[in-house]
């Protein structure tokens, strides 16, 4: 540090002279969001060993170019109906300017769909582009480009393309309806890079030559020709995202050698090939046949499908013992049949790695009941599933052994999630001839020692297994001091003291339990009986409980010494005298 910076911070406390401590503090500013540039201005004017960290904070990620254009002398801008405009021709003095902001610049979010995006006119684009022989933002990472229809600034996209950019990320108007002239790209973007066509009907296949992080919204993709090897520039490429693909562009991204993340936002298309095309689909197929290993490195894909679930089984025979940590797959067309859900799941469970799934998703809209041994069944055989969604409509047909198998398969999970009966979508769902697994069931999650979430519909009002429950010695009983959070759905509930007491006693730790919200007057007293069995198993409750299994007393004990921290259940189920809940609190040492 300069004698200058000494004197500049005077009597100020010592750690804020080291640039590295004052810049985390700028950090922590800039992510508290934009109302914070205030601050950030403030501090850059404070003193010069501050100023050049505080700007690089305050300039790290801006909006439009609205903001470097005001940096420019105000004689050569105007505001007009919320539009910047030139009121003058630029000059050389003025580039230099605003080069002296843009050289701190890392992230641009040129968003022109949001409500407060300040428009810039073309014009000014146009005088920057004529002045500027390379990349107006040198040092740019991440890009964020939103065209809105008729607004004709795309063209100048080159801009901003600087030769160290990691993330670019392209966003069209769905209703875009101008000349297919618009998406193209003059032949020079910036320093090191090659010409790039950038029309409907063309995947871009050269892009600056570090970008890792590649999205595309709204915009049909599909490559002119098969490419029958992949361009240098997009080896880097290791997350890839876009809308709807087609059977050659599926040939090309089989083929990158980094890529770990894809997603498809529509995918419709895949097996759209005419049939004059047959010969060519085949021709394509073979070559995804012949691979060594297809999508080598590919960790986490996510789909949201358009297409029957026939098209998904197919493309997931081409995922030949791929190492997936995470699959996301939602469905949205709804015309298919369990067996064709149930052909999905073998062909993932057939041809994804065994060991390294740990999170899957799926989204299953129709309402058809799916009976669990014969269609999720096979998803048992990922055992280092740390997370399952299962998603949709459809009412799960589960039986007491089949909780059991799932909790006994599954020994990492920690969040469960599995579909509720909707009677809002189906009424016929309340009277559904599958019984429901009783409350019981929830002891095989006790050996689940990392589970945190459960969802799962049980049938809380079943008279023999609660006898059975109330029954059996506690210290029989494994507590699991991991679950956080219980969700029910529409679970039936009688005996709400019971139910609590049971909770508290397995699952010590468990804060809260969530149940859907009545939809009629026969669903109210289920409800209340629920939200009572949450505020019973309140984070305050929690803590006694974790106090008296943690103490070192042995259950038996534990019992004998406070009676009272077993429910006793009136006829009707309600507690003996308003005050039992109280007493139970004190008796177990609070208060």
């Amino acid at each position: 540090m300069t004698t200058n910076q000494s004197q500049d911070l005077g009597a100020m406390p010592q750690c804020l002279a080291i640039p590295e401590i004052f810049d985390l503090i700028c950090r922590q500013v800039r992510l508290k969001g934009q109302e914070n540039t205030a601050i950030l201005a403030a501090l850059a004017r404070t003193c010069r060993a501050w100023s050049d960290i505080a700007l690089d904070n305050l300039w790290h990620t801006i909006f439009g170019i609205s903001s470097l254009v005001r940096c420019m002398p105000q004689d050569l801008w105007c505001l007009e109906k919320g539009v910047l405009t030139l009121r003058r021709p630029l000059r050389i003095s003025d580039i230099h300017v605003l080069r002296k902001y843009a050289l701190r610049v890392r992230v641009l979010d040129h968003e022109e769909f949001l409500g407060s995006f300040v428009r810039v006119h073309r014009s000014i684009y146009r005088a920057l582009l004529l002045s500027s022989n390379d990349c107006l933002l040198p040092r740019l990472e991440k890009l964020r480009w939103a065209s809105k229809s008729g607004t004709n600034t795309f063209h100048f996209i080159r801009l901003f393309l600087s030769p160290g950019l990691k993330v670019l990320d392209l966003i069209f108007d769905p209703d875009h309806t101008e000349h297919p002239g618009f998406y193209t790209l003059p032949a020079v973007f910036c320093p090191h890079t090659i010409p790039t066509i950038f029309c409907p009907h063309i995947i871009p296949t050269i892009f600056c030559p570090h970008i890792s992080e590649l999205s595309i919204y709204n915009f049909p993709l599909v490559l002119a020709e098969p490419v029958p090897s992949v361009p240098p520039a997009w080896s880097p490429l290791v997350s890839l995202r876009m809308g709807d693909v087609t059977l050659k562009d599926l040939v090309y991204i089989a083929r990158l050698p980094a890529l770990e993340h894809l997603t498809f936002d529509k995918l419709s298309s895949l097996w759209n090939l005419q049939t004059s095309k047959a010969a060519m689909e085949t021709q394509l197929l073979e070559s995804l046949h012949a691979m060594e290993q297809p999508f080598s490195t590919l960790k986490v894909l996510t789909m949201i499908v358009y297409m029957p679930i026939k098209g998904v089984t197919k493309l997931f025979k081409f995922f030949r013992d791929v190492k997936f940590t995470q699959l996301n797959i939602r469905l949205r067309y709804i015309i298919n049949t369990v067996d064709d859900l149930r052909e999905l799941i073998e062909t993932v469970a057939r041809n994804c790695h065994v060991n390294s799934l740990k999170n899957f998703n799926l989204l299953y809209p129709t309402s058809n009941d799916v009976a669990f041994l014969t269609v999720l069944r096979p998803l048992l055989k990922f055992q280092a599933l740390e997370r399952v969604d299962l998603e949709g409509f459809f009412a799960m047909e589960l039986t007491n052994e089949d909780v059991v198998e799932i909790a006994s398969s599954l020994p990492s999970i920690r969040s469960l999630s599995l579909p509720f009966r909707y009677p809002f979508i189906c009424p016929l769902f309340r009277d559904s001839d599958h019984p429901l697994p009783t409350l019981s069931v929830l002891l095989a999650f006790a050996k689940c020692t990392e589970l945190r979430y459960l969802s799962l519909e049980i049938d809380a009002s079943d008279e023999v297994a609660r006898h059975i429950l109330w029954m059996k010695p506690e210290g029989e009983r494994i507590r699991n001091y991991s679950l956080r959070t219980l969700s029910v759905g529409w679970s039936p509930i009688s005996h709400k003291e019971f139910v609590a007491s049971f909770l508290s006693e397995v699952f010590p730790n468990l804060g809260d339990v969530d149940s859907s919200p009545a939809m009629g007057k026969d669903d109210e007293p289920r409800y209340h009986q629920w939200q009572y069995v949450s505020q019973t198993l309140s984070p305050t409750f929690s803590w006694v409980r974790r106090g008296e299994y943690g103490g070192g007393a042995s259950c038996e004990a534990l019992a004998l010494e406070r009676p009272s921290r077993v429910a006793v259940e009136d006829e009707d189920g309600d507690w003996l005298g308003g005050g039992e809940l109280n007493r139970l609190y004190l008796n177990s040492g609070g208060g």
